[in-house]
């Protein structure tokens, strides 16, 4: 989703309904730093996390979240390192998620329902290792991602790099030129199918190439950067 009010989410396999509000719930490029100035108030950590389980539970009700639920597991089912493990004797491999441009729950609604579908993704799928970012959190935030096990994903990290197991990369508010410099460091890397191995949750490629065949978007979050 390109902004609060853009259209839809898609969740497509990298290669290659908007979420209603719940009633009483108003939560107050890779980073380069996230803002964390100052400790987190306990009390409102807590008050954020019972919004984002309350929306959770509304996104468990939805034709939307079994729409997002089937096309993630089988996306995830068709990445290579799963292939490969189906046919095998061995364990599928453990997949890993990383959230980008989630924004601020404690100051964003629409970051606290984002937050709510990451972590219901997390759970449902067995993901341990989480991890999210946004130059936009702040102390709360931080505090808020742990309480659904999300780290925080510096910089210089490596969570999104290949590792020979799928990777969900969770970024539905991300502009286009964030989707390119991630895929772009993956494809560097020589690794076997590293872009196979991603599994994106995020805006339309279909639409962005659509756009750029009629030349309508020349300019802004939704152009194509000078690489591509």
């Amino acid at each position: 989703m390109a902004s609060d009010t853009a259209g839809e989410w898609q969740v497509a396999k990298s290669r290659k309904g908007r979420l209603r509000h719940t009633p009483g719930c108003r939560p107050h490029e890779l980073p380069q730093q996230v803002q964390r100035s100052g400790p987190a108030d306990p009390d409102l950590v807590k008050r954020l996390a019972t919004c984002v389980r309350q929306q959770a539970q509304s996104l468990k009700c939805s034709s939307y979240w079994t729409s997002v639920l089937g096309a993630v597991q089988e996306g995830l089912q068709a990445t290579p390192s799963n292939s490969l493990a189906a046919g095998s004797e061995t364990s599928a491999p453990a997949v890993r998620l990383l959230c980008l441009g989630i924004g601020s729950p404690e100051s964003s609604q629409s970051a606290a329902w984002q937050l709510s579908l990451a972590w219901l993704l997390a759970e449902v799928f067995g993901i341990q290792e989480r991890h999210w970012a946004d130059p936009q959190m702040q102390a709360v935030d931080c505090a808020l991602g742990t309480e659904f096990g999300f780290a925080l994903a510096e910089a210089e990290d490596s969570a999104s790099r290949p590792c020979g197991r799928p990777l969900l990369l969770f970024m539905p508010h991300c502009d286009r030129a964030l989707y390119e410099m991630v895929l772009a460091e993956n494809e560097a890397w020589p690794w076997p199918d590293a872009l196979a191995d991603i599994v994106l949750v995020g805006n339309s490629f279909k639409a962005y190439q659509e756009r750029d065949d009629f030349r309508m978007v020349a300019s802004g979050p939704g152009a194509p950067s000078r690489d591509s």
